[in-house]
């Protein structure tokens, strides 16, 4: 049930991410390709990538989403490396609370 929580808390987490920025006003011209970055455990891989991003892009092709999965440790140490991850998807809360504390 946390799972499933996680993941559905998540997708509204990208879904809000995609809304931001927008000015309001209507324009002719099409609109430019966004790209978020998903750092995820590698548990929830096949959850985001068979059934999550495709369901999302639906509502929003002009979204792309590239998704990083691995440990959750490692995608930690990825991110306090650089990895410029817009959305962070932990497997626990050790990792969570970690980057929060830190500022990330």
């Amino acid at each position: 049930m946390k799972k499933i929580l996680a993941v559905l808390m998540s997708l509204a987490l990208v879904v809000m991410l995609a809304g931001c920025g927008g000015s309001g006003e209507k324009k002719a011209e099409p609109k430019a390709q966004k790209q978020l970055t998903l750092a995820a455990a590698a548990s929830l891989e096949k959850v985001f990538e068979q059934r999550l991003i495709p369901m999302f892009n639906k509502k929003h092709p002009e979204v792309k989403i590239q998704g990083v999965y691995d440990a959750s440790g490692k995608l930690q140490s990825q991110i306090e490396n650089g990895l410029a991850a817009d959305v962070f998807i932990s497997a626990a809360n050790k990792q969570m609370t970690a980057l929060d504390k830190k500022g990330y």
